[in-house]
C-alpha cells in the first residue's frame, strides 16, 4: 500500500469517525445539565429520566429507517444529513424556555444521533480493507470517547455559572466541522456496485488497494449480491441461514446496554454526589476524572485490534466489566455516604469505563458491522441498534427510580449479572473475525460455522 493510499484510507476514518463525537457529546453533556437544570426548569426524577432518554428515544426509531434509507439514497447522504438534523436539535435547545422544547431538541438531536449509529460503523466496515478495517471502527468509538470527555469538560466549566444552554449549544461546533469535512468522503463501494455503478466502485477501491486486489473485490461483491438478487432485505432477517449471526448481533447488542454503560455515563454526577460528594463542582470534577480513561483506551486498542484478535478483547473487556460493577455496588453497600465512598465510587467507576472501553465498547461496532451478512447488514443493523437503543432508553427512564427501590447497590449488582452473561457468549460462541473480508465471514456463518 502506498503513502498516498494510506493518507486517503486515515481521510476517511477521521472524517467518519468525528461523528462519535456527536454521539459522545451527547451522552456526556446532560450529566452537567442534570446538576442544574432542576434549578432552572422544575422536573421530578421521572422527568429527568424522560430526558435523560430522549436523544436515545430519538435516534431508536430512527435507527429503523435509517439503514434502508442509506440503502436507497447512499451512505454518504445520509452522514450529511444526520449533520444537519443535529444542528437543528441544537438550535432547539438553544431557543428553549420549556421542559418540553428541551424534550423535543433533545429528540431531534437523537434522530440525527440514530443515523449516526448505523450509518457511520457501516460506511467504515464497507469502504476500508480488512487489516484497517478493526482500527477504523475503534477510531469511532475512540472519538465518540472523546465526545463523552470534552462534554465534561464543556459541563465542569458552565456547571458554577448554571449556564445549561452553553452546554447544549457548544455541540454546535463538531457538527460543523464534520459537515464540512464529509463532502470530501467516497462513497461505499459495496452500495456503488449494488446500484449498478461499477466504474466508480473499482476507482475508490484503487485508491485504497492494489489494482488486482480491488479488481478481485468488486468480482467477489458482484458474487455476493447475485446470490441473494431478488431477496427481500427485512423478510431476509427471518431466513434460517443468518440466524446464528442474528443471535450472535442481537445478544452483544443487549447486553452492552444491559450493563448500564449510557445511564452510568448521563447520570454519573448525580451517582457522584448521592456516593459523597456533596457539591455539583465536586462531583462534575470527578465525573470528568472517570470520563478521561475511556480516551485512552480506546487508542490503545485501535492499534492491537486488528493484530491482537476481537474474540480476546471482548473476553477481557467483559470480565472486566463484571468485576468492577460487582466493585461498585458493594462499596455503596458497604460505606456510608462521605467523601471517602465518593473517592471510592470513582476508582470503581474510573475501572468499569476502563474494562468496558477496552472491550464492549469497541468490539459491538465490529461485531454489527462484521457478522452480519451483505443482504441483511443494513437492515440487520437497524434492527439490533433498534433494540440496543430502546433498552438503553427505558434503563434510563428507570434507572433513578430503581436506585431508589433497590438502591445503588442493587442497581450495579444487577448490571454485574448482565456483565457476567456477556463474558459467557463472548467466551463461549463469539467467532474471532480478524484478518477475514466481509464476504469470507458471511461464507462461515451463513455455513454454519459457530
Amino acid at each position: 500500500m502506498t503513502g498516498t493510499q494510506k493518507r486517503f484510507l486515515w481521510m476517511i476514518i477521521f472524517t467518519s469517525a468525528i461523528a462519535g463525537v456527536l454521539y459522545g457529546y451527547d451522552l456526556g453533556i446532560i450529566s452537567a445539565a442534570f446538576l442544574v437544570l432542576p434549578k432552572h426548569i422544575p422536573m421530578n426524577e421521572t422527568m429527568m429520566g424522560f430526558l435523560g432518554s430522549a436523544v436515545l428515544f430519538g435516534g431508536a426509531f430512527t435507527i429503523l429507517i435509517a439503514g434502508p434509507l442509506a440503502d436507497f439514497i447512499g451512505r454518504k447522504k445520509m452522514i450529511v444529513a444526520a449533520n444537519i438534523i443535529f444542528l437543528v436539535g441544537v438550535a432547539l435547545l438553544g431557543f428553549a424556555q420549556t421542559y418540553i422544547e428541551i424534550i423535543a431538541g433533545r429528540l431531534v438531536q437523537g434522530v440525527g444521533v440514530g443515523i449516526i449509529t448505523i450509518v457511520v460503523p457501516l460506511y467504515l466496515a464497507e469502504v476500508l480493507p480488512s487489516n484497517y478495517r478493526g482500527r477504523g471502527i475503534l477510531a469511532f468509538q475512540l472519538l465518540l470517547a472523546c465526545g463523552i470527555f470534552f462534554a465534561n469538560l464543556v459541563g465542569l466549566h458552565f456547571t458554577a455559572s448554571e449556564n445549561w444552554r452553553g452546554m447544549f449549544l457548544s455541540s454546535g461546533l463538531p457538527c460543523l466541522l464534520l459537515l464540512l469535512l464529509c463532502f470530501g468522503l467516497p462513497e461505499s463501494p459495496r452500495w456503488l456496485v449494488a446500484k449498478g455503478k461499477k466504474v466508480r466502485a473499482l476507482n475508490i477501491l484503487r485508491r485504497i488497494n492494489p489494482p488486482a486486489l480491488a479488481q478481485s473485490e468488486v468480482l467477489d461483491i458482484e458474487s455476493n449480491l447475485e446470490m441473494t438478487k431478488g431477496e427481500s432485505n427485512w423478510r431476509a432477517l427471518f431466513d434460517k441461514r443468518y440466524t446464528w449471526a442474528l443471535f450472535l448481533v442481537f445478544s452483544n447488542a443487549i447486553l452492552i446496554q444491559l450493563t448500564g454503560i449510557n445511564s452510568i455515563l448521563q447520570y454519573s454526577g448525580i451517582i457522584l454526589k448521592e456516593a459523597g460528594l456533596g457539591s455539583n463542582e465536586a462531583a462534575m470534577l470527578g465525573s470528568t476524572i472517570l470520563t478521561s480513561v475511556i480516551i485512552v483506551i480506546p487508542l490503545l486498542v485501535m492499534f492491537i485490534i486488528d493484530s491482537f484478535g476481537r474474540k480476546k478483547i471482548l473476553c477481557i473487556g467483559t470480565a472486566g466489566v463484571f468485576v468492577t460493577l460487582a466493585a461498585a455496588a458493594t462499596v455503596f453497600l458497604t460505606m456510608a455516604p462521605s467523601t471517602n465512598r465518593g473517592i471510592a465510587m470513582i476508582v470503581c467507576l474510573t475501572a468499569f469505563l476502563i474494562s468496558y472501553s477496552f472491550g464492549p465498547s469497541g468490539v459491538i461496532w465490529l461485531m454489527l458491522s462484521e457478522l452480519l451478512p451483505n443482504k441483511i447488514r443494513s437492515v440487520g443493523m437497524s434492527a439490533a441498534l433498534f433494540a440496543n437503543s430502546m433498552v438503553s432508553s427505558i434503563f434510563a427512564i428507570v434507572f433513578l427510580q430503581l436506585s431508589t427501590y433497590i438502591a445503588y447497590s442493587g442497581v450495579f449488582y444487577m448490571c454485574s449479572i448482565f456483565g457476567l452473561l456477556y463474558f459467557y457468549i463472548a467466551y463461549k460462541y463469539v467467532p474471532e473475525t480478524k484478518g477475514k473480508s466481509l464476504e469470507q465471514i458471511e461464507r462461515e456463518l451463513v455455513g454454519g460455522l459457530k
